[in-house]
């Protein structure tokens, strides 16, 4: 869905969520298996073709090696974040009066796949830092993961997605994943455990930039919002997803 690349056989810029080049068919997926991590540093080029080989890989249903990458209870709970967001009656009957009901969940069905689709990249952000890093991000102890959860908890009880976590997430293991997140993302934690700065310091804008392009283009014509509002949210949604594979490390899953 994103511009990122360019073929490498007749360089048509490619969407990175594309596995075959639209023009003439090239097979753009990077073999994951012949990553180097001797080498002292991966060109952009390189990052990004890695980058849409894990994204086609985890994110295609039907592919049988979607597990090979990804964890799919991080690939389930990403969508089970933004469901809890988004895919409410409640919030639809505020914005809605009665004949716009069925705009409105048109309007909010559209802007919950960009949302899932920027944390997916994100995800897919943090999978290929890990792969062409030497570094590695170890678990953290127990207790510091409680004390994280119930530091969100106490500061941010009343703010409309901790409180929904809280609330309305039965199931003990997701919610305190979903707090521990939100832990990674508060006050940008999550940037203590980059393995990859430099690559991610150069990339990082590209992709916030394109994501917020195809943001502007999928929702304009359905919901108001201005710029500032949308560059937030491409990049909220990044984030979490790129915590929320960085949890996998810091707060392992059993």
């Amino acid at each position: 869905m994103n511009k990122l690349i360019d073929c490498p056989k007749c360089s048509k810029l490619t969407e990175y969520s594309s596995k075959f080049c639209p023009q003439c068919g090239t097979e753009i997926y990077f073999d994951l298996e012949k990553i180097d991590k001797s080498k002292k540093e991966y060109n952009d080029k390189s990052f990004l073709l890695i980058l849409t080989a894990i994204y086609n890989l985890t994110f295609n249903p039907n592919n049988p090696d979607k597990d090979l990458y990804s964890n799919p209870e991080s690939r389930q709970l990403i969508v089970n974040r933004y469901e809890l967001e988004y895919k409410t009656v409640e919030k639809v009957a505020i914005i809605s009066t009665p004949n716009k009901i069925e705009k409105e969940n048109n309007s909010l069905q559209i802007r919950f796949n960009l949302c899932v689709f920027n944390a997916r990249t994100g995800y897919s952000i943090r999978v290929a830092e890990e792969l062409v890093s030497k570094n590695m991000t170890m678990p953290l102890k127990i207790s510091e993961i409680k004390d994280s959860i119930t530091m969100i908890e106490k500061i941010y009880a009343e703010e409309y997605l901790i409180k929904n976590v809280i609330m309305k997430v039965s199931n003990p293991l997701i919610r305190e994943r979903l707090l521990f997140i939100a832990f990674l993302q508060d006050e940008n934690k999550h940037m203590n455990y980059f393995l990859e700065e430099p690559i991610l310091a150069r990339i990082w804008d590209s992709i916030v930039d394109t994501n917020i392009e195809l943001f502007k283009e999928q929702i304009r014509k359905k919901m108001i919002l201005n710029d500032e509002s949308v560059m937030e949210e491409v990049i909220n949604d990044l984030t979490f997803g790129y915590c929320v594979r960085l949890s996998e490390s810091l707060f392992p899953i059993n």
